[in-house]
């Protein structure tokens, strides 16, 4: 930008920028990379670390490694021919998106160690203003917030979690210069990180005790390295479009039964895939622990196949097999300065904690915390969302709150994430888009369209709750939030998702404009 360019850009109702960006993981970059194509170039990606990648740049714990094959957990206009296996490791996940976001030209848009503490819409003006951690503000018309669906790590809600004298590790916080070989390890938690960290620690440290609140389906993972012919075919255009179609035509057609057939239809299905799943299940454990009942019965779910996220992996299970690996099923009464005393009254001492107790979710009420996002006329997002529970357009855009959309909204979630980002990222950037050629400075969505759109949500829920309300009753699992709200399943199916994210950009939503003239208050036009 010239000097004459900022200068202009510093009038009475222009903002730092035109859109700001708040995260750089993989929805940060695609919306980057959205926005330029969409001709848009004065924007800024944020991020409260020091570096792009979000969940790959913060969880680097020995192991891990992406869930879903590698064909759906890429962008689709940048297949990557050089996998070294089906499901590859994180460091090599993290390396895609940086190779990604430097080939599309992003570098100059980063900006690190910048978190975002405060949003407050300036109606006067017509832009966002953004309170940041170190007191500054910065402002920007447009705002696309691409945090992702996990934030923060949750505290675990121990009596004592604050007394304990050793090492303490979490996923998202992993120090990977700490040596725990031959220390006696405490894992807490059998989420998906706790599944990919045991069978590490069980190989080096001198006991390795996993506490369990309830046990996770954990199969056999179809993982094996690529050949680079393979590899390469995988990363054409044509066999990327064809594994997009295969995997939306399955995920759709359990979408389309889930929320568009009637209750007396699928409640006998679900009920049967239920039984049948607990049954296999409990087959697969007898082969792989034939001589070990009591351990077979702790590790069998007792809810149904999607009760829980379902993990994978080839190594889980097996790590009880090692002489040093106990698996304690009791609750946790307390964690002392030494260790963990369980429910029984035994008390085991440690030298490490990892804490894999989950993390806080896009889909919990309580990560909108009142005055974190202000819109108009002091709409705040945090005290509707209480009151009147999550809801989006789209899953994206919330009347009263103009000009912002979210990548991981209410109800996105229905394929893996960089399809779903892409498209969500798409809308957003075709919208501002619009709203720049019309000169319009404010773009809303409209309250009736919302409204149909989330009585359409809410409609399609009636399998979705008797699954888990009914069907697997008391189950605890952060698909269900604190207001009893499967709040996470996009309740569309995906190919409707890339459908509508082609529409006509301004669709649904209401547009203004203001006046801006130098030495004079802005003048609100009349709505369009």
């Amino acid at each position: 930008m010239t000097a004459p360019e900022r200068e202009q850009a510093r009038l009475p109702g222009r903002p730092d920028h035109e859109v700001v960006v708040i995260g750089a993981g993989p929805s940060g970059i695609v919306a980057g990379i959205k926005l330029k194509r969409a001709g848009i170039d004065d924007f800024v990606i944020l991020d409260r670390a020091g570096d792009l990648g979000g969940t790959w740049r913060d969880y680097c714990y020995p192991g891990i490694a992406v869930d879903v094959p590698v064909p759906w957990y890429e962008y689709s206009f940048a297949r990557n021919r050089e996998w070294s296996r089906l499901f590859p490791e994180g460091y090599e996940i993290n390396a895609y998106h940086h190779r990604v976001a430097h080939e599309h030209g992003l570098d100059p848009h980063f900006r690190f160690h910048t978190e975002v503490l405060r949003q407050v819409w300036d109606d006067s003006g017509h832009f966002w203003r953004l309170h940041l951690a170190d007191g500054k503000t910065l402002t920007c018309r447009f705002l696309i917030t691409a945090v992702g669906a996990f934030v923060d790590v949750n505290d675990p809600r121990i009596p004592g979690a604050a007394d304990f004298s050793g090492r303490i590790l979490r996923p998202a916080r992993w120090d990977p210069d700490f040596d725990y070989s031959g220390k006696r390890v405490a894992v807490v938690g059998t989420g998906a990180c706790a599944i990919q960290i045991v069978p590490g620690m069980a190989r080096t440290a001198a006991a390795l005790t996993v506490y369990q609140r309830t046990p996770s389906y954990c199969w056999p993972r179809p993982d094996f390295p690529l050949p680079k012919w393979l590899a390469g075919a995988m990363g054409s255009k044509p066999f990327g479009r064809a594994m997009d179609a295969g995997g939306f035509a399955v995920l759709d057609l359990g979408i389309y039964g889930l929320t568009h057939l009637p209750n007396p239809v699928m409640a006998p299905g679900m009920k049967a895939v239920d039984w049948a799943t607990k049954r296999a299940y409990r087959a697969y454990l007898a082969l792989m622990f034939p001589d070990r009942p009591e351990l077979r019965s702790a590790l069998a779910p007792a809810y149904g196949v999607i009760g829980k996220r379902p993990t994978a992996s080839n190594t889980y299970l097996q790590a009880f097999r090692k002489s040093n690996v106990e698996l304690v099923a009791e609750p946790i009464e307390r964690i002392t300065d030494t260790g963990i005393v369980s429910a029984d009254g035994l008390e085991r001492e440690f030298d490490v904690l990892v804490l894999a107790t989950g993390q806080q979710v896009f889909s919990d009420p309580e990560y909108y915390k009142p005055g974190m996002i202000v819109g108009r006329d002091g709409f705040d997002l945090g005290e509707f969302y209480a009151e009147h529970g999550l809801q989006a357009y789209e899953s994206a855009a919330v009347p009263g709150i103009p000009n912002r959309w979210m990548i991981s909204g209410p109800y996105s979630w229905g394929h893996s994430l960089h399809p779903m980002a892409e498209n969500v990222a798409y809308h957003a950037a075709r919208a501002i888009a619009a709203a720049r050629e019309r000169g319009a400075t404010l773009v809303e969505v409209r309250r009736e369209v919302h409204d149909a759109y989330h009585a359409t949500v809410l409609g399609r829920g009636e399998n979705i709750h008797y699954y888990f309300k009914d069907l697997n009753r008391g189950l605890r699992t952060y698909y269900i939030n604190s207001q009893g709200q499967m709040a996470a399943l996009r309740r569309t199916s995906n190919i409707g998702l890339m459908v509508r994210s082609m529409r006509a950009p301004l669709a649904g939503y209401r547009c203004e404009t203001i006046a801006v003239q130098q030495g004079s208050t802005p003048l609100r036009q009349a709505a369009r």
